[in-house]
């Protein structure tokens, strides 16, 4: 919920410091609730009553699954509004209580992972409401002592104080992360209508009884070692290598291993208290009677895909409480030991739809008796033939998204650009920006194709495409060198990077959003085989970001390309509106491409972002329509080819729509 604002009050003694014996009952206590929440028991938060009366401003109560959160919920009592201070005991209660069941953004917390889950609560007092203007609030706020409440005619957010310490903020990005937080542009800490309250908190941590493997930490040492080890058990020879804690310690959690190898032949194997290399050797065996089954014979393991942090899912939850599902994996499973994994999707299907269909249950009939089903988040590493190193972001995607062979990726883009029988040889033109999809080739292979064909590509690209992967930095950046595609890699073009980033202060350069990121990776293939010179710029924007945060990077844009002797080519990458039934998505999709094909931004914005129309590339199209008014005005707009995944599944339940647009 939103927190109403407050000033301080001596009226109240509240409460602010905690003993130690003081901070285990009550973290104890929140997690009693937690647990009892999610279990359905009767609520009993079993403070003492001294500690449950004690008067407090508010709280926030914070579940994290390793590095991701779970769920967060808090409340703010305002002495300033007449509200004055509640007692502890409750609102631990009430906030526990609404964390654990009612944060919507992500999947409903089930029993299973109760002990894995962090878990803090902020205990909220000293709230003071600035009195300085403009930018002089910039004086009023320390960073690692206050945590900040806006309150603003557009928007209201609040920020605790730890989140400016855990990424580094200062005073200033504090107030402009704040406003984000709100849905307001970065700038409005400084409008007079923007109420400004600091408050500060008391933080008390509780660590998970369970710590499980964090796929995040394996280094490439570790996978290396467990590709050989995989590898050798293929050739039948008795590995050798140094014994690894990491890979064979058996954890009292559940883990997924899928091998792959370079033809795309795939074995999975899952289990509970497993070590990777027990695994291994499981899915191994799999690959084995996979290649006899078919008659094939056995050939080396080039890439391994970990699947781990297991949540079940909840039917009353889907669709809505799934979204946030779509990078990664879902095992769904029914009573007669039948199973269906859906890998994150290429575009067809969302993953839970895709994993029912698997064995056969429709969404609408899905209950938790016709099937159970199990979300695990997905980290795929892949074999390089030289060494890896930090300067080249590895190809992720072969073998899913399209052909992981170099020979099979090229007949597959000269295929796709051949699809219009009715233009074999177009006359290519040199367009400012153009809009492609990203789902896997089989669905819109030849929308790229059709669409890009028709444009003449330039030495230098810059993509600019939405996050869908929840690591990394929301608006990012790649540091590496180069780019991998099968059979050659692909410059990137770092001094473009660095400039874009000091001109737009939320970019960070790092690696971690890019890591499995496709929005990139679908289109290169094609942008490389119409320019073997081609360097490119990837970029991911959040998605989530309101109209005025696109506005620095639209300027930045326009003046890369106002600087340039050969401008770059502006791509815009994005799919359409996601998972409705055929007739409500087309009618989505041409609501938002009618707004786009009008030249105007704030439409576009404006159509599907209130509607709530999943076209996930809508900030990169408003940032790049934005830098192409910023040159001089965008009058030419060409929609050249549209689609859903229906042609390709004939399931018209839920589909994906996929367009290709020139803008010239």
């Amino acid at each position: 919920m939103t927190p109403t604002q407050g000033t301080s009050s001596t009226s109240q003694a509240v409460k602010t410091e905690f003993s130690i014996a003081e901070a285990r009952t009550v973290v104890q206590a929140a997690r009693a609730v937690v647990e009892q929440s999610v279990r359905g028991d009767q609520i009993n938060h079993g403070l003492p009553a001294e500690s449950a009366q004690a008067p407090v401003y508010g709280g926030f109560l914070t579940l994290k699954r390793g590095q991701i959160l779970r769920a967060c919920r808090g409340r703010w009592a305002s002495a300033e509004n007449g509200a004055g201070a509640t007692p502890l005991g409750q609102l631990l209660a009430t906030v526990a209580r609404e964390t654990a069941l009612y944060d919507s953004r992500f999947p409903t917390i089930c029993p299973q992972e109760l002990p894995f889950l962090a878990l803090d609560v902020s205990v909220m007092f000293g709230t003071h409401t600035l009195t300085e203007r403009g930018g002089d609030r910039l004086d009023g706020i320390e960073v690692g002592k206050h945590g900040l409440c806006i309150n603003h005619p557009q928007g209201r957010g609040l920020l605790l104080p730890q989140v400016a310490t855990e990424n580094q903020w200062d005073a200033e990005t504090f107030l402009q992360q704040l406003c984000r937080k709100a849905g307001l542009s970065e700038q409005m800490w400084q409008d007079d209508k923007a109420s400004i309250t600091t408050f500060q908190a008391t933080v008390l941590d509780n660590d998970p009884s369970l710590q499980e493997l964090d796929v995040c930490s394996l280094n490439a040492g570790h996978i290396q070692t467990l590709l050989t080890a995989i590898n050798m058990m293929l050739r039948d020879e008795p590995f050798r290598g140094r014994s690894d804690q990491t890979l064979t310690q058996r954890r009292e959690q559940e883990l997924g291993i899928q091998l792959e190898t370079a033809s795309g032949l795939t074995a999975t194997a899952m289990g509970h208290a497993h070590g990777l290399i027990d695994l291994a050797q499981m899915a191994v065996r799999s690959l084995k009677r996979l290649c006899a089954r078919k008659q094939k014979s056995l050939e080396p393991v080039t890439a391994i895909s970990l699947l781990w942090q297991p949540i079940r899912l909840q039917s009353n939850d889907y669709p809505n409480r799934h979204r946030t599902l779509a990078a990664g994996v879902v095992l769904a499973e029914n009573g007669q030991g039948g199973w269906s994994l859906a890998l994150p999707n290429q575009g067809g299907q969302d993953p839970v739809a895709k994993a029912l269909q698997g064995i056969g249950v429709k969404t609408n009939d899905w209950t938790e008796r016709t099937a159970r089903l199990t979300a695990f988040r997905l980290h795929r590493f892949v074999a390089r033939r030289g060494p890896v190193g930090q300067s080249v972001r590895a190809a992720s995607q072969g073998g899913r998204f399209y052909p992981a062979d170099p020979r099979d990726m090229r007949q597959a883009i000269e295929g796709h650009l051949a699809a219009d029988p009715h233009c074999t040889k177009p006359e290519k033109e040199a367009y400012r920006a153009v809009m492609l999809p990203h789902a896997g080739w089989r669905f819109c292979g030849d929308t790229i194709g059709k669409t890009i064909r028709r444009v003449r590509v330039p030495d230098t690209v810059i993509v600019i495409g939405p996050k869908h992967t929840p690591y990394g930095a929301a608006w990012s950046i790649p540091p590496q060198q180069r780019w991998d595609i099968p059979g050659t890699s692909v410059p990137i073009a770092t001094d473009l990077g660095r400039q874009l980033k000091n001109s737009v202060a939320s970019f960070q350069c790092e690696g971690d959003a890019h890591r499995v990121e496709h929005g990139t990776e679908v289109l290169l293939p094609f942008l490389h085989h119409l320019n073997r010179n081609l360097q490119v710029l990837p970029l991911v924007i959040s998605g989530n970001d309101a109209f005025e945060d696109l506005v620095p990077l639209a300027d930045a844009l326009a003046e890369l390309v106002r600087r340039s002797a050969d401008p770059p080519l502006l791509v815009i990458s994005s799919d359409m509106n996601h998972f409705a039934p055929e007739p409500e998505n087309r009618r989505f999709d041409h609501i938002a491409l009618d707004a786009m094909l009008t030249g105007n931004p704030q439409r576009l914005y404006e159509e599907v972002v209130p509607q709530g129309i999943s076209m996930c590339g809508v900030c990169p199209a408003v940032a790049v329509m934005l830098a192409l008014h910023r040159l001089g005005g965008l009058d030419d707009l060409e929609l050249v080819d549209y689609r859903n995944s229906a042609a390709i599944t004939a399931d018209h339940s839920s589909v994906v729509g996929y367009a290709g647009v020139l803008l010239r």
